[in-house]
């Protein structure tokens, strides 16, 4: 190979790589309000059941804890319905958690929104 052929190679792969980087950029920006908590509430995925609480309270922490055990309570109304995970080992693995100031379209009366994913992992 010789230098221009060399340096022309390599010139191509770090044109690639910065255009891949930026699509990746690009996507990853357009696409974050497509989460699953603001889709649906739970997802099976494998051994993973990913779940979602919806919360709200006077404050930001308020609202969090609310979240969270609206999702555990979703988890808990699967768990018994489903054959799959009354006698495994689960393991809990908390996930993104989104909150939202009160304002006038957020809650009534100004209370905090929170979304909460929690994956929780059957073992045998």
């Amino acid at each position: 190979m010789t230098g221009v052929e060399f340096l022309t190679k390599s010139v191509d792969e770090l044109y690639m790589k910065t255009l891949l980087s930026c699509v990746m950029l690009f996507c990853s920006g357009a696409f974050a309000d497509d989460w699953i908590c603001t889709k649906q509430a739970s997802l099976l995925q494998g051994d993973d059941l990913i779940v979602c609480g919806i919360g709200m309270g006077m404050d930001e922490a308020m609202a969090r804890r609310s979240a969270f055990n609206e999702a555990q309570g979703e988890f808990d109304r699967i768990c018994r319905a489903s054959t799959r995970c009354p006698h495994r080992e689960i393991t809990v693995e908390p996930g993104r958690t989104e909150c939202k100031e009160p304002t006038d379209t957020v809650g009534p009366r100004g209370l905090w929104k929170c979304y909460r994913a929690v994956t929780y992992h059957m073992s045998e």
